[in-house]
């Protein structure tokens, strides 16, 4: 599911650019936002590109994994008092991590699908 992905990099490049569009109460979180953002964006783009369904599958679960550390991010690196950005690493993260993680599971079936295929040949 192509669009899974598109979204996936949209939204990385959002947390990219919230960075620096919304307040943050320290540096530690616009770093966080504008390195997680990029990185999830990145795989995404490589989940979406891949050709080998292996690969892929892989670049979805750093998509996934990348989404649970948004989410978390703030909570871990202490700069959790509610403001914006917060609520928007937490949304954000959670629909990354949920996007992903249905995407991974498409991937997986579809590649026990296919080799299930080839056996019976």
């Amino acid at each position: 599911m192509r669009w899974i992905g598109w979204t996936n990099l949209g939204l990385g490049l959002w947390l990219a650019a919230a960075g620096f569009a919304l307040r943050h109460a320290s540096g530690t979180g616009i770093v966080e936002d504008v390195v997680g953002g990029l990185i999830v964006a990145l795989a995404a783009l490589w989940a979406t590109g891949a050709f080998h369904p292996a690969l892929s599958a892989f670049a979805s679960w750093t998509v996934a994994i990348g989404g649970c550390w948004i989410a978390i991010a703030p909570w871990v690196l202490g700069y959790e008092h509610p403001s914006v950005s917060v609520a928007n690493d937490l949304a954000v993260g959670v629909i990354i991590f949920g996007l992903a993680t249905v995407n991974v599971w498409i991937k997986d079936r579809r590649m026990h699908l296919s080799r299930s295929a080839v056996r019976r040949i």
